[in-house]
């Protein structure tokens, strides 16, 4: 793990897994898994046609699995912003919605039109700076579309 970008592997279950600087791709193997994320280790990325690219990636986060990201997630710093067809106009609505309070903004990437369904990932925003309103990182969560306030310690 460096500040280049990595694949991380656990090698059982309930592991911590720890992102670092670069663009990671973390894989958690089962088991109640904690993937931190420190400031500053993230990007905003940026949109290839719809989709994301350039953010961190966890292929396997699961509803027993944990997000460390160094700000606790609560109902009042923590928003769904439901459901958005490209990148775009996700983080257009994420940068509004990070106002100070809110510190979290979770939406799901509909990427077949559909509505919600097996192929589609989540993208979390976080901002650290209550002052800037933008989102300084965007991870995804492969496959997975019902984040809560409570997986974010």
């Amino acid at each position: 793990m460096g500040a280049g970008d990595d694949t991380l592997i656990a090698t059982g279950s309930g592991e911590t897994i720890t992102g670092a600087q670069g663009i990671d791709t973390l894989t958690g193997i089962g088991g109640i898994d904690t993937f931190v994320f420190n400031q500053g280790d993230s990007a905003r990325g940026n949109a290839n046609g719809n989709a994301a690219q350039n953010i961190d990636v966890i292929t396997d986060f699961g509803v027993t699995d944990f997000l460390d990201l160094s700000l606790i997630g609560t109902a009042f710093n923590y928003t769904d912003g439901g459901l958005y067809l490209n990148y775009t106009a996700f983080l257009a609505a994420a940068d509004a919605a990070l106002d100070g309070t809110t510190r979290y903004f979770f939406a799901v990437y509909d990427n077949d039109a559909n509505g919600i369904d097996a192929g589609d990932d989540g993208w979390l925003a976080v901002s650290y700076n209550p002052l800037t309103g933008v989102a300084d990182e965007v991870i995804q969560l492969t496959g997975f579309t019902a984040l809560a306030a409570g997986d974010i310690i």
